[in-house]
């Protein structure tokens, strides 16, 4: 009998043969999926290749007896939270008494109802469920906090000195050292950077919130590839950067089209402000089985391979990788959290600095 998919995952060790036949088949018709040992040596190996969720285990058995068994099971951190209930003989206390000395979760006499078993089994399994959820949200929580503590310390890093510099040029305002025109021209241009610092951080805030909704339709993200080459032509132009882009045409994906055009918007930036004077970025769109891919690779901004992973820690990647601010890194971030969104995945490739960097992402068609 096949289990359900998803289904808890049992492991039952015992030497005896008929009453781990018995028990097996009883759990599998209560629809879990049950895996079998014979003694405590092999039911060990199975759990640390193939984790279970529950164990039931015998304690008198050859080999390995079921309280090593679980001293040992409690050694491995992917089996620490596993639920472990050990059988004993009616007269066997000392069993008991040692198996709970060794952690054990439950424990049952022989012999024994399948009910009281299947009802057992079934409360360590709540129980697991439990705890793989709670630690699930408490790792969620520390990301999240881990997070706020990085892009605390991006806006602290990239606010201080465009706010230093405005201040200074203020001062200098009607003393003629620099002209007014100038000075206004500086501070309009830092604080419009401010504003595109803080609009990220925002972004970023109402997405972990749960804020940012997707509106889904489908888009061809054939043209709206094109409509972003003609609007970073213009400054590709001024930096004396060219620009190239191949794309078969109507590759559609279901997608927020506004979204969309943030997200390819913010990589042609990216892309561009990286390339060096006289480079060259190339875009392109392809499909793959069932996926659209997109990349926009660009001579300039290489990163040793070691650290690509860092770009998506924006804290961090400022100490150790060249040539990022603080608003590429949190445009990188919500490029990231919006794709993912879509159900797609991004990636950064770069064979070192001198060999530039290619960004990408990856959505179903």
């Amino acid at each position: 009998m096949n289990a359900p998919e998803n289904a808890i995952k049992v492991l039952l060790v015992d030497d005896d043969l008929s009453l781990r036949g018995v028990t097996a088949t009883h759990l599998r018709k209560a629809g879990y999926d049950v895996e079998v040992g014979v003694n405590g040596k092999e039911g060990l190996d199975m759990a640390i290749s193939n984790p279970p969720d529950v164990i039931v285990s015998d304690i008198m058995m050859p080999i390995m007896d079921g309280v090593e068994m679980l001293k040992n099971v409690r050694a491995q951190d992917s089996l620490k939270d596993c639920y472990v209930i050990l059988l004993t003989a009616k007269d066997r206390t000392v069993d008991m008494v040692e198996g709970f000395d060794a952690t054990a979760d439950d424990y049952l006499t022989k012999p024994f109802k399948m009910a009281e078993l299947t009802a057992r089994v079934k409360a360590g399994a709540r129980l697991k469920i439990a705890q793989d959820k709670l630690k699930d949200a408490n790792e969620k929580l520390r990301e999240a906090l881990q997070q706020n503590a990085e892009l605390l310390g991006i806006a602290a890093h990239d606010l201080r000195n465009p706010i230093s510099i405005i201040t200074t040029y203020i001062s200098l305002l009607g003393q003629g050292v620099v002209p007014d025109e100038s000075i206004k021209e500086v501070c309009l241009r830092r604080a419009q950077g401010l504003n595109g610092l803080i609009d990220n951080l925002l972004d970023i805030s109402k997405i972990d919130a749960g804020k940012v909704q997707l509106s889904r339709e489908q888009v061809n993200l054939s043209l709206l590839l094109r409509e972003s080459v003609e609007l970073y032509q213009p400054v590709a132009l001024q930096r004396e950067v060219k620009l190239t882009s191949t794309s078969p045409d109507g590759v559609a994906v279901m997608c927020d089209r506004n979204r969309m055009i943030e997200i390819l918007n913010t990589v042609f930036d990216i892309a561009l402000s990286l390339s060096p004077e006289g480079g060259e970025v190339i875009s392109e769109l392809a499909c793959n089985g069932s996926e659209a891919i997109f990349t926009i690779s660009t001579p300039g901004g290489g990163i040793e391979p070691e650290k690509v992973a860092l770009l998506f820690r924006p804290a961090l990647v400022s100490e150790v990788i060249e040539g990022y601010e603080g608003k590429q890194l949190l445009g990188l971030a919500i490029v990231k959290k919006l794709v993912e969104m879509h159900g797609g995945t991004i990636f950064v490739d770069s064979t070192g600095i001198e060999h530039g960097v290619t960004f990408g992402f990856t959505l179903k068609l």
